[in-house]
């Protein structure tokens, strides 16, 4: 049986939220404030805009923060989305390198990319795990410069007792479909700003939102069928095959495939791309949201099991994650292959487990920074040995013992 690269934890509570909600039962408006009242309760001094995506959420941020020709720096790891919208609104994105413990930004190298052009600031929480934000609002509040954390893996993290996506001007969370929380498509937006705020939700209320039948039935649909890959079985049977085919015919079409939203596209993005939330993704929200703490447990868990049985293990080099400053959410699992890194992918898949290449976190190598200086020797050496370990709390601690089993016999 294969095990999918990444699975929602969907459970009997998801499914009956699900179809309720698809079905027409109870009300779209009233789950939207359950949401809103959930998260309130946990960020109570932020201003919170629930977005259909979190680029969507980073498109308003930026274009209502900055102008013209603003710098906004960077890590040279991260979103690389996020950096070609900063250019499309006319933005100098800066790029600085990150650290070589869990690849975030280097905060040593922070301070020195800063000129008195930098109007922005913009750190990611890469792989859920947080940076060193005292360092980061230190050089930040000395400049006055704002702080824009992307905070996409990073739900229910914490560095030394506050949570990502507090620290900044603003924290933009994403709940889409490999995100966790999920509601199956979606982003979050926290800030203290009210201004800000409200010219967003002004913006929002008179959006051009799609609203076609046919546009939200093609979200609904896909949305479906993610749900129904996360089962073990059913991915065996509808998409590992296929998945196979596609690698052997074609590697980059799978990547494409599987990564549409790293800016591998040469499309401009499309601020109005998706529908706004429907009443089915609000209800499962509702759900997977209150679980939120109970789904880190177990990949916690998960993480400690991986890491005893894979640390004297040569071949893999795991991320440094004991740091009595840090509480990661363990989102995803990466570690780094240097050598044979897609004959190890490649044998994996052969055994029915379905990794993921990481190596797509670079923003530098992208066609859209090819005129941005720059030298990143951190992000040039291991960016292109990442690979992330399926660790959903979906799979069974049998299913995790047996990919750190099969990954020690290669």
């Amino acid at each position: 049986m294969a095990i999918p690269f990444f699975s929602i934890d969907f459970n009997l509570s998801e499914w009956t939220s699900f179809f309720s909600a698809s079905l027409g039962f109870g009300s779209r408006s009233k789950q939207e404030e359950k949401l809103l009242e959930l998260l309130s309760n946990r960020f109570p001094e932020k201003q919170i805009t629930l977005f259909p995506s979190a680029r969507m959420a980073f498109y308003f941020v930026l274009k209502n923060t900055f102008k013209t020709g603003d710098e906004v720096v960077f890590p040279v790891m991260g979103f690389p989305l996020y950096v070609k919208i900063a250019l499309q609104l006319g933005l100098k994105p800066v790029y600085v390198d990150v650290e070589d413990k869990h690849f975030t930004i280097d905060s040593k190298k922070l301070d020195s990319a800063i000129t008195t052009n930098t109007k922005g600031i913009v750190v990611t929480h890469l792989f859920g795990y947080p940076c060193n934000m005292d360092k980061v609002m230190e050089i930040a509040n000395k400049h006055s410069i704002p702080v824009i954390e992307d905070c996409a893996q990073s739900y229910d993290s914490f560095y030394k007792g506050k949570e990502t996506g507090t620290f900044g001007y603003a924290g933009i969370f994403s709940c889409s479909l490999m995100k966790v929380p999920t509601t199956l498509g979606g982003g979050i937006l926290l800030t203290e700003d009210e201004v800000l705020h409200d010219n967003i939700n002004t913006k929002l209320e008179s959006g051009s939102f799609n609203k076609s039948i046919a546009f939200r039935s093609k979200y609904f649909i896909k949305n479906l069928i993610s749900i129904l890959n996360s089962y073990p079985v059913l991915y065996s049977l509808l998409s590992h095959r296929i998945f196979g085919l596609i690698k052997k015919k074609s590697p980059n079409a799978l990547r494409n495939i599987l990564y549409s939203g790293m800016g591998l596209m040469d499309n401009q993005y499309d601020e109005w791309e998706r529908p706004m939330l429907a009443h089915y993704q609000l209800s499962v929200g509702n759900v997977q949201f209150n679980k939120s703490r109970q789904m880190t447990n177990i990949r916690k868990d998960y993480t400690n099991i991986l890491d005893e049985k894979l640390r004297d293990n040569d071949d893999y080099e795991l991320l440094d994650t004991v740091n009595e400053d840090i509480y990661w959410n363990c989102q995803y699992y990466v570690i780094s292959v240097e050598n044979n890194m897609d004959k190890f992918f490649n044998q994996m898949f052969d055994k029915g487990i379905h990794l993921m290449k990481e190596d797509v976190w670079d923003c530098s190598v992208y066609k859209f920074s090819k005129d941005m200086p720059g030298n990143f020797p951190v992000a040039k050496k291991y960016n292109p040995t990442l690979i992330r370990i399926p660790n959903s709390s979906f799979l069974s601690k049998k299913d995790i013992v047996a990919i750190a089993n099969q990954m020690n016999r290669l």
